[in-house]
């Protein structure tokens, strides 16, 4: 993928009475690529973007209308692929050798290299939002020796030889990921600052995936979550969000879920990036965002309906968060657009 280099991306999509190929091309840095998917199978669209010379991403953002299909995506030979699913139901997908699909979750970024083909069921009125960072594999070896880290054996095995057994692993979609994603796809710079400020953030994402295979293996961290742990701290994650404004204390979220507090605070922190009031203050400040964007509260009401004691507190919380005061907001349409970005059931006053 150099500057001058065409960029394409085949998607085949399956389902038993229709198969459609979809192909996204970019001619460079900069250029953006939409593809609307078939109106009898699903209502949204994917879209592949070049970013810099060995980087780009695919964004898939659709509703599924017809069930029982499947997706398979073929990039690039040169290029890993970093997967993050952006909604909270889980995805079914299976990768290549996997006998059978796995749960692909909000928490998980899943690591592809050049050989790797996911499939990707889909099931009637499922909602999807996906991002897959397109990287050269060269892009990614100029990191890791620029950073004079070292990196698991499997992957630094698998950037020597790109075409040997197809590697793949997964790590977690920490919070600054997300929010360097959510950063990603709704920049509304001018073109050319625009590009600057993706390829930064796509630097960002990237970076916090490769740290992860330079952390200590499993067996020496403090905490160990099995599936049913993993699953009660998605309850937690959703009891947190229908509470924003009056969260649970650490004693009451554990007893709600059923796990003792000690695993919970650090189960918390090692899926999800951040303490649980870490969350809970930045899914307030989400809020507000929306709130406020949409020109129909002011700060005051918003503060109140946040559960602020004062407006200068909430002032002060949104300005730490945000760099910005938030009457300097209030009006200016902030939520993105496009299938699955429909505003939460917890962004309502």
């Amino acid at each position: 993928m150099s500057e001058t280099e065409i960029l394409r991306v085949r998607i085949d999509l399956d389902w038993p009475a229709q198969r459609v190929p979809l192909e996204l091309v970019t001619t460079g840095p900069g250029q953006t690529d939409i593809a609307q998917l078939p109106s009898g199978l699903a209502r949204g669209t994917v879209a592949l973007s070049s970013v810099s010379p060995g980087l780009a991403y695919l964004h898939g953002q659709f509703t599924v209308i017809r069930p029982s299909g499947q997706g398979r995506v073929h990039v690039p030979r040169s290029c890993f692929q970093f997967v993050f699913h952006r909604l909270h139901t889980p995805a079914r997908v299976m990768w290549d050798r996997t006998a059978t699909a796995v749960r692909f979750g909000y928490q998980n970024v899943i690591v592809l290299g050049p050989n790797g083909c996911p499939t990707r069921f889909f099931s009637v009125d499922e909602q999807i939002d996906e991002i897959s960072l397109l990287v050269e594999a060269a892009h990614i070896e100029a990191i890791v020796e620029r950073l004079g880290c070292p990196i698991a054996e499997r992957l630094a095995s698998a950037l020597a030889d790109t075409g040997a057994v197809p590697f793949l692993s997964s790590g977690i979609t920490t919070s600054e990921m997300r929010h360097s994603l959510d950063a990603l796809t709704s920049c509304n710079l001018t073109p050319g600052f625009k590009s600057l400020y993706q390829e930064a953030r796509v630097h960002e994402i990237l970076v916090l995936c490769l740290a992860q295979f330079a952390a200590p293996p499993c067996t020496d961290r403090d905490v160990f979550l099995l599936q049913r742990d993993l699953e009660l701290l998605e309850r937690a994650h959703d009891i947190l969000l229908k509470r924003l404004t009056d969260p649970p204390t650490i004693a009451e979220l554990a007893a709600l879920i059923g796990l003792n507090q000690t695993k919970l605070k650090a189960g918390f922190k090692e899926v999800y990036g951040v303490t649980v009031f870490g969350f809970v203050r930045l899914k307030r400040m989400q809020h507000a965002l929306y709130l406020l964007s949409a020109g129909q509260y002011n700060v005051g009401e918003v503060a109140t309906a946040l559960g602020y004691k004062s407006t200068g507190s909430f002032t002060r919380a949104f300005q730490a968060e945000f760099g910005c005061n938030p009457g300097s907001i209030r009006g200016q349409d902030l939520t993105p657009r496009g299938p699955g970005s429909d505003v939460p059931p917890e962004y309502s006053l």
